[in-house]
């Protein structure tokens, strides 16, 4: 009896409903329990229905009190990679033929990622300087490499000229060769360099890429 006892006492409510709501019920359908619980036929009419009651409001009470567990879901899903500080690469170099014509080797390629580049108006840019006194030439090198070829003339003051207005395509390992003949001044300081606007294939978000300046010099000695 103490264990029984016992047992109801740890017991949470809604549960203590349900127990006591079949005992109640059990009691509409016997007389006596154990020698101990009588129960008259006027107490019948009413063992049932007060049963039923409190059986349903333990289950009722049971439901609302049970915590609905929470899923947790779990992904190995990889964040995609940033590529907002990906560029095209670009290899650059500048020759010199003779006192009035130069030319200049680009190369523009995808050797970064899996996406595709899409570059646009390919620019030459200059700037121009008079010729100091006693100045020496300076010489570079550079290695012939024609895929695209361009003409192009420096004029005596600072500018640019758009010299492809075309959509050029990327891939991965994708490379681009462009050769420019440019034709200037025989006395003069150019700084050279070209750039050109470029986005990743799916992104629309236009950026310029300016390639280094490269100098040409060609200044008469008195």
């Amino acid at each position: 009896m103490t264990d029984v006892i016992k047992v109801l006492l740890n017991l949470q409510i809604p549960t203590m409903l349900i127990v006591a709501g079949l005992l109640i019920i059990i009691l509409g359908f016997v007389t006596k329990i154990g020698g101990i619980i009588e129960v008259s036929r006027e107490q019948k009419k009413f063992t049932i229905p007060i049963g039923l009651f409190i059986l349903v409001l333990g289950i009722v009470l049971n439901f609302a009190s049970t915590p609905t567990p929470t899923p947790t879901t779990t992904t190995n899903e990889k964040s995609p990679p940033d590529n907002s500080n990906i560029e095209p690469t670009v290899t650059y170099n500048m020759n010199e033929i003779d006192s009035k014509n130069s030319y200049a080797d680009i190369m523009i390629g995808n050797q970064n990622i899996s996406g595709t580049f899409i570059v646009e108006r390919l620019t030459i840019n200059w700037d121009y300087l008079e010729c100091p006194q006693l100045t020496n030439e300076l010489e570079f090198g550079a290695l012939t490499m024609q895929e695209f070829e361009y003409t192009a003339s420096l004029t005596q003051k600072s500018d640019s000229k758009v010299l492809d207005d075309q959509e050029l395509k990327y891939p991965p390992n994708d490379v681009d060769k462009f050769s420019i003949d440019i034709n200037h001044s025989k006395n003069g300081v150019y700084k050279v360099w070209f750039d050109f606007d470029y986005y990743l294939f799916g992104n629309e978000d236009t950026k310029n890429k300016k390639t280094e300046e490269r100098v040409i010099s060609y200044c008469n000695k008195s």
